[in-house]
């Protein structure tokens, strides 16, 4: 294989790969059902998020996500420390 296809491969391996993680601040808006509100306009619902074991937030909470590939579901890291 030659040095330019290798670097087409390479180029276009990074191209689907997009942005595998993404890190997100939210404000938690309900806790039963969870939602948490991210960027302001997306509010997303329990269905898209995925929580560590013992995670427990209510409503007003400032939480840390992370963004799986695709987009799909959001890890829930936490809440931040306001003080």
């Amino acid at each position: 294989m030659a040095l330019s296809d290798t670097l087409k491969s390479l180029s276009k391996a990074t191209n689907e790969a997009g942005s595998p993680v993404g890190v997100y601040y939210g404000t938690v808006t309900t806790a039963d059902p969870l939602s948490i509100l991210i960027d302001q306009k997306l509010p997303l619902p329990k269905e898209a998020l995925v929580l560590l074991k013992g995670a427990s937030f209510k409503a007003g909470d400032s939480v840390v996500l992370l963004r799986a590939q695709g987009g799909n579901q959001y890890i829930v890291l936490g809440e931040v420390d306001s003080e």
